[in-house]
């Protein structure tokens, strides 16, 4: 069975919003509603409801569910980019927020680091959704990049094997 990032391998994880942390209340689905285009003002306890109803179904196929940020609460926990200096140290450049609704790109080469500081106690679960991109432009980069993608794919199907045990 396929589980790498297909359109017929089984469903392993889902990223949702609760409705509480997206929609926040009906108050605020009243005042935005026009805003966001929708055809309708959405009903925030049928909403409540409809996603209790969804997250059962896609739990119940064993599929994990990741939930995104509600808030800015936990945004020191975020991505840092790091520089490499010529003595070999690599001091933090940036530091991305991990907030809701939000995101950042940058291109993945022989010379751009990142990583992510340790996390306290306060901190149950650091889900976010990654996107790979590559780039071919040139024979060897397009050979690399297939070499990377089957490697992804490898990586995965093993990973899938062995929490099956």
């Amino acid at each position: 069975m396929l589980t790498g990032i297909n359109e017929y391998g089984r469903l392993r994880r889902v990223a949702m919003r609760r409705p509480a942390d997206a929609m926040i209340d009906q108050k605020t689905i009243d005042r935005e509603w026009r805003d966001l285009n929708y055809h309708t003002a959405p009903d925030f306890k049928r909403a409540v409801a409809e996603h209790a109803a969804f997250a059962e179904i896609i739990a119940s196929v064993g599929a994990e569910l990741l939930y995104l940020p509600p808030d800015d609460a936990m945004k020191h926990i975020g991505t840092v980019f790091n520089e490499r200096l010529p003595d070999g140290s690599m001091p933090n450049a940036i530091k991305m927020p991990f907030s809701p609704n939000s995101g950042y790109a940058f291109a993945v080469g022989d010379n751009t680091w990142h990583s992510a500081d340790a996390v306290g106690p306060e901190v149950k679960t650091r889900d976010s959704i990654l996107l790979t991109y590559f780039v071919d432009s040139g024979l060897v980069r397009i050979l690399r990049n297939r070499g990377k993608r089957i490697g992804n794919f490898v990586r995965n199907e093993i990973k899938s094997l062995v929490r099956r045990g």
